[in-house]
This record gives structure tokens, sequence and C-alpha cells, in this order.
């Protein structure tokens, strides 16, 4: 890999302009720890910093010039997400987002988190949030009726899509206020008021402490 010409942000996104290879046209790049990461792991790239703002990325001899960039510093993983989905069954969970595909599978890559198999993006779906279609999707893919499924969501758009689709809704205060999620069917502060269990045949048992 060459020498990554990042010096003034440690850890940024850029969305590449059009005039790259194919295999890299429209991704979004992840720039960590002096390396680049595409949709597919490290790639070779060159990233041209001028006082903190992407000026160029070069790959594959080519140039893009300039580069939309969204500042990755503050993004964190949520307290207790990586327990919560441990403790969930392997192909029993998926995204479900707004955002488009190579950008949610990079951001859950930096935070450290597991990329589901199923992950409905912006890219899939003709009607996005409040539209239920993203999430009737992800209860496709996961193979399971709508009715089986929870939702764990922090916006009011994604709680009104959740329910047009049939499902359960647990909300969650980490972008708005509670009373802002008054139409979920439980609203918690906190990932970790939430424990899943599953019995000997498999089926999964959900608990929310509204109080803890």
């Amino acid at each position: 890999m060459r020498a990554l010409r990042c010096s003034a942000a440690p850890s940024i996104w850029a969305t590449l302009t059009p005039n790259l290879s194919p295999r890299l046209r429209a991704a979004t790049l992840v720039i960590k720890g002096g390396s680049v990461y595409g949709p597919d792991g490290p790639v070779e790239a060159d990233v041209h910093v001028t006082d903190g703002v992407i000026t160029g990325v070069e790959a594959g001899g080519v140039n893009s010039g300039g580069a939309t960039v969204i500042d990755a510093r503050g993004m964190y993983v949520m307290p207790g997400a990586i327990d919560l989905l441990r403790s969930i069954p392997e192909g029993r969970w998926g995204v479900v987002t707004s955002g488009s595909r190579l950008l949610a599978a990079n951001r859950l890559r930096h935070c450290g988190l597991p990329v589901p198999r199923v992950l409905v993006t912006a890219d899939d779906v003709a009607h996005g949030k409040p539209h239920p279609e993203p999430y009737l999707k992800g209860a496709e893919r996961l193979g399971f009726e709508p009715a089986d499924c929870l939702v764990i969501e922090d916006a009011p758009a994604g709680i009104q899509a959740a329910r047009a689709g049939g499902m359960k809704v647990i909300g969650i205060t980490s972008t708005y206020t509670a009373d802002a999620l008054e139409h979920a069917d439980a609203v918690i502060g906190k990932l970790g008021q939430i424990r899943i269990t599953a019995n000997e045949v498999g089926k999964l048992r959900v608990e929310a402490a509204l109080r803890l």
C-alpha cells in the first residue's frame, strides 16, 4: 500500500467522485490509522489533505480531484451495543438504515461492529422510512414474518415505518426525547436495558427493563 498523505485527521470518510476505476467508483473509503479501506477491505490509494480537507484521492493512477468528506471523529459505539449483538444468535438480526450500503458497512467496520448478513439500505428500496418497505424487506431477508420481528429505533420516522409494517418497536432516546418516541411499544434510555435469551427450541425472549 502506498504511503497515506493524511496527517490532519486520524479518521475520516471520503466519498469518491465517479471518475475512478469501476471497483472504487462511487465508493466510500475509510481513512484510519494510516491505511485506506474500501468496501472490500484495504485498497491502494493516496489521499491528499490540505488543512484538514481532502483535496484529492488517487487510486489506480487516476486522481479523483475533490472528494466529499464526512468526518468520522466523534463516532462511537453506543454503550451496550456489542453485548446486545452477542446475545442474539447469528443470522437472527439485521440492520435497516436510510444510508447507502457502502456508508453503513464502513461505519460498522469503523466502530468494530460486525456487518450482518441482512443489511437493508437506501440502495435496496424504492420508499424510505416512514414507509414500511425497508423493515418489511429486512423481515423477508431474515426469513421471519413481520409480526415476529422486533425493531429498535431512535427516530419517529423509523418507529412509524416499523409499526406500519406490523412490527413491535422499542424506542431509544439516543437522538430524540421520549415524548417524540411515544408511538413505540416501549421506550428506553440505553441498550443495556434490553435482555435477550433463547429457549431450548431457539425462540428468542426479549425483556426491556424500563427503569434501571
